[in-house]
């Protein structure tokens, strides 16, 4: 089993830099796991339906036949954080490797949406995307916590 965090983006700041570091290594205690940041092509925003496409096809390039995928996205399912890791438990338990999508600055394309097992929204709120990368980290930590029955959602 691994896990997986794909990102389109090419920014970051310190303090983000620091929270992935973080997370990451927390998170590879309990699980195989890599955090990827795919670079999309510089197309201006008036074309975005091109710039969606083109990031959907280099995170789909990125998934296995065989992965589970939990798409992050703003019209996905509402669910707390218990309610979460039961969405991926199943997965978890039979060794699968997990893949979680968060896509760029104008959503995941269809095809993306198409292919996930779960779609699973934060909030009605819409999030800067580094903030979304900080809190799906926190969030899949808190998952494998629960998974895993060690101390640390309360």
């Amino acid at each position: 089993m691994s896990l997986e965090l794909l990102t389109i983006g090419k920014s970051s700041e310190a303090w983000l830099d620091e929270i992935e570091e973080t997370y990451s290594k927390k998170i590879s205690l309990i699980a195989k796991f890599k955090l990827k940041i795919l670079k999309g092509h510089a197309i201006p925003r008036e074309r975005f339906n091109e710039k969606i496409l083109d990031e959907t096809k280099k995170l789909l390039e990125e998934i296995k036949a065989t992965d589970f995928v939990v798409l992050f996205d703003e019209k996905g399912k509402k669910v707390d954080s218990i309610g979460f890791a039961k969405l991926i438990s199943s997965p978890l338990d039979t060794g699968k490797n997990v893949v979680f999508i968060i896509g760029g600055a104008f959503g995941a394309g269809e095809e993306i949406k198409k292919r996930a097992n779960v779609i699973v929204s934060f909030s009605d709120m819409t999030f800067n995307h580094l903030i979304v990368r900080a809190v799906a980290l926190e969030q899949i930590y808190r998952v494998l916590t629960i998974w895993k029955r060690i101390p640390y959602h309360n």
